[in-house]
Formats: structure tokens, C-alpha cells, sequence
């Protein structure tokens, strides 16, 4: 029983490594989309960019909370 929970958790643990992965990279997107685009687009356009990454900046922090309790509840 104790394998097959590991086996479980680290199964998990790999889920969740790959979405921290796949946020990790669409903050970068998302980030450089906000630096890169010229200040003549509208307030509103430039507040929708900012809300999507702070979405997404706590969408990866949570992903990386998730793993991190997965983590701790794997044996050594």
C-alpha cells in the first residue's frame, strides 16, 4: 500500500512540475508582451495585459504551493 501511494504522489508530483513549467513560461510571455508593447495602446488594453499576468503569476504560485505539499508529504 505505502509503493503504490508513493507511486501515486510522485505521479502527481510530475503534473504539477509540468504545469509550474508551462506557467513559468507564459509568465515570461506574458511579461515580456507588457515591457515590449508601445505605450500608445489603450488604458484599458494595458490593464486587461497586466491582469492576465498577475493571473497567471498566481496561478503558478499556487501550482508551486501544490507541489511543494505534495513534496513534503513523499517519503525520503
Amino acid at each position: 500500500m505505502k509503493a503504490d501511494m508513493k507511486r501515486k504522489l510522485e505521479a502527481v508530483l510530475s503534473i504539477l512540475d509540468l504545469q509550474h513549467k508551462q506557467l513559468e513560461s507564459m509568465v515570461a510571455d506574458q511579461q515580456e508582451f507588457v515591457d515590449d508593447c508601445p505605450d500608445s495602446r489603450s488604458e484599458e488594453k494595458i490593464q486587461e495585459a497586466d491582469e492576465l499576468l498577475e493571473c497567471l503569476e498566481e496561478s503558478r504560485d499556487i501550482i508551486e504551493a501544490a507541489r511543494d505539499a505534495v513534496q513534503a508529504c513523499l517519503p525520503e
